[in-house]
């Protein structure tokens, strides 16, 4: 009873909410089924009040000259309540508001392109089709913008050309960075112009120029240096030719020469760590140091020589003290290969490596093998007074 008492009186917010109440709380009760009727009823009121309270909310925006929140408070009553009495009066004041600001807009662009700044003009007919698209459906409007674009397309092809030209002789004189900026700069202002209908292609071929100028430098400077002294530097701008370059003509042309630096520096790095090992008496991995070098530069064994015969002697005597003869013997084989010039071998350890190394084979059955162990020894030492196999 109080629902119908509050829709009788023009309550309808509050008829609402108490059917609203009353469906919540009891709704299976004959009340609930009875209200249903009267909220049907009060719908439509309810709607023609929220849209007259947007409407007249709009109004007072209006006189306030807040046209803008006025459209979107416009805007919001049409979506939301396009089926109200006063819906035909909100859509006519949203269709005048529209239309002034429309007009606004197009008056500044006309004023914009008086001045040739077609741009300005052109961002503010997006800026009108944008936040007016009511406005578009105007025929004297329509026209106007339709005048507009031509102008600003007219003004956009004539500054395009122009800065086409310029860059260009910027480009003629060699300067291919400044002149990839400017053909960038006319495709982000000018991209939809013909006069930019090339403008990626004329990209691409700066972008190849800047990038040969930059890969013939960084070769020039890399043929400057030395892997003795500038190994680091060397293989770090090698580095980056081949992040950047690899396909560029001055790294493909002088590839041979570049990879013969690297494999020399990497040679180089490895002879220092081969360095800092013997010092620290680390014999297996500065050998293993010193064979990398060798595997990049042959001729690292001149250079590294004594240091070679130092790790083969070295390991050797480990070798024989663990009475580990055959290696032993493969070690100091390889020490004799490399003819030193003030050998350091202890020959009695040596022709006991091949004592030892023909008894096992003697001992497996293998007679040839064992003959050769001691041919071998005889062959280098029949004439040394300690020899006695």
């Amino acid at each position: 009873r109080v629902a119908e008492a509050a829709f009788k009186r023009g309550e309808y917010e509050r008829c609402k909410r108490i059917v609203t109440t009353v469906r919540t709380l009891h709704p299976q009760t004959a009340a609930a089924q009875r209200l249903t009727t009267l909220e049907q009823s009060a719908d439509p009121f309810l709607i023609d009040l929220r849209a007259r309270e947007l409407l007249e909310r709009a109004e007072t925006m209006h006189r306030q000259n807040l046209i803008d929140p006025a459209i979107e408070t416009l805007r919001a009553l049409m979506r939301q309540f396009g089926s109200a009495a006063v819906a035909p009066q909100a859509a006519q004041l949203l269709m005048q508001l529209t239309e002034s600001r429309a007009r606004e807009l197009i008056s500044q662009a006309e004023a914009q392109l008086a001045v040739t700044n077609a741009e300005q003009a052109l961002q503010m007919l997006q800026e009108c089709d944008r936040r007016y698209p009511e406005a578009s459906v105007i025929t004297t409007l329509k026209e106007r913008i339709a005048a507009c674009e031509t102008e600003v397309l007219k003004q956009l092809e004539s500054a395009a050309q122009k800065m086409i030209v310029a860059a260009r002789e910027v480009e003629a004189k060699g300067d291919y960075e400044e002149a990839y900026t400017r053909y960038l700069t006319i495709k982000n202002r000018y991209g939809k112009t013909s006069a930019a209908a090339d403008i990626d292609d004329i990209l691409a071929k700066n972008r190849r120029m800047i990038e040969e100028l930059e890969a013939g430098r960084l070769v020039d400077e890399i043929m400057r240096l030395t892997p003795e002294r500038d190994g680091a530097r060397i293989t770090g701008l090698l580095d980056l030719l081949r992040r950047g370059y690899v396909r560029t003509e001055q790294y493909q042309k002088n590839e041979a020469t570049l990879t013969a630096m690297q494999r020399t520096c990497d040679a180089q790095r490895y002879m220092a760590a081969a360095r800092e090992q013997l010092a620290k008496k680390s014999y297996r991995a500065a050998l293993a140091s010193i064979e990398l070098a060798m595997n990049e530069d042959p001729n690292i064994a001149v250079t590294m020589g004594p240091e070679l015969e130092r790790c083969y002697v070295e390991l050797g005597n480990a070798a024989y003290e663990n009475q580990d003869y055959p290696q032993a013997l493969t070690l100091y084989e390889q020490y004799l290969k490399l003819q030193p010039k003030e050998p350091r071998l202890d020959t009695g350890r040596l022709m006991e490596c091949y004592r030892h190394v023909a008894k096992v084979a003697f001992q497996a059955g293998d007679y040839a093998g064992a003959e050769k162990q001691l041919q071998a020894c005889n062959s280098a030492f029949a004439a040394d007074p300690a020899y006695n196999y």
